[in-house]
């Protein structure tokens, strides 16, 4: 489906909306994605996995680059933020 718009707006306006649900929909989850003309179902269900692992790869690469005189102090400790993370 293309967005109204007035004159030769159609196609520019309608790649923008495109892109920013896709931002939306990579970054959110949002259910409401899941329309195949939005995101469809097999690519909403690996973006959505997608998502979910890579929060663990981020900390993990976080842990092993967090050494030296510049280390960042936590709140709670690795062992807690793993815990956290997987409740």
């Amino acid at each position: 489906y293309w967005v109204a718009g007035a004159g030769g707006m159609e196609i520019p306006l309608t790649v923008f909306v495109r892109f920013t649900q896709k931002a939306v929909c990579d970054f959110t989850s949002v259910l409401q994605c899941r329309h195949p003309f939005e995101c469809g179902g097999l690519y909403f269900m690996l973006n959505t996995v997608l998502s979910q692992a890579l929060c663990y790869v981020a900390l993990s690469l976080f842990f092993t680059s967090n050494t030296g005189s510049d280390k960042i102090k936590l709140p709670m400790s690795e062992d807690n933020l793993w815990t956290a993370l997987i409740c």
